[in-house]
């Protein structure tokens, strides 16, 4: 399944990284010298993304700055959160692109292109969303998902020593019914 809009989720506060992120937000972080958007950014676009969708909400002029109208030769269009409610919410603050399948990203977390390649060839047109999980031994500090038979079952606060978990990696390929799933119509708010 080819795959060509992606939306990335730079809007949050960071506020569990104060004083780091009070003047920038947490994408806009540097790691090895350069922001952990452009970690993203660069993955979506080795792995063939054409068109990039960034929500923006705190600090927004900062990512917007930095970014600006295009990136790596693809156009880059904002959506503006203004209050900060969660990622459900900041999805839906792009719901008018959800017209077709769309890979979506965390925009504070360092992605590598493999993922999302892996993402896309795996999502299905029969799935409503696709998710990339890893293994880690994070999953006590993050929280885990429960697997059984490709499907996810549960996500658990802390793992369970009896059960196997994994990692949300933070990438995404979503159906546009994922919008009705999360209950915001097509206003985008």
């Amino acid at each position: 399944m080819a795959i060509s809009r992606a939306i990335v989720l730079a809007a949050g506060e960071g506020t569990r990284l104060q004083p780091l992120t009070h003047n920038r937000p947490k994408p806009m972080l540097p790691v090895g010298n350069r922001p952990i958007l452009e970690y993203v950014l660069d993955a979506l676009v080795e792995a063939g993304i054409k068109q990039l969708h960034i929500v923006v909400g705190y600090r927004s002029e900062r990512v917007q700055a930095h970014v600006g109208p295009t990136y790596r030769g693809r156009p880059v269009t904002y959506h503006h959160q203004e209050k900060q409610l969660g990622s459900g919410h900041a999805l839906l603050q792009a719901a008018d692109v959800l017209n077709e399948d769309v890979v979506v990203a965390n925009g504070d977390q360092v992605v590598d292109n493999r993922l999302v390649e892996q993402v896309i060839e795996t999502h299905d047109s029969e799935a409503i969303g696709t998710l990339a999980l890893v293994d880690s031994e994070a999953v006590d500090l993050y929280g885990g998902v429960v697997v059984e038979n490709g499907q996810v079952v549960d996500l658990v606060d802390a793992a369970a020593t009896d059960r196997t978990h994994l990692l949300n990696a933070g990438v995404y390929a979503f159906d546009p019914k994922i919008v009705e799933t999360i209950g915001g119509g097509r206003s985008g708010s």
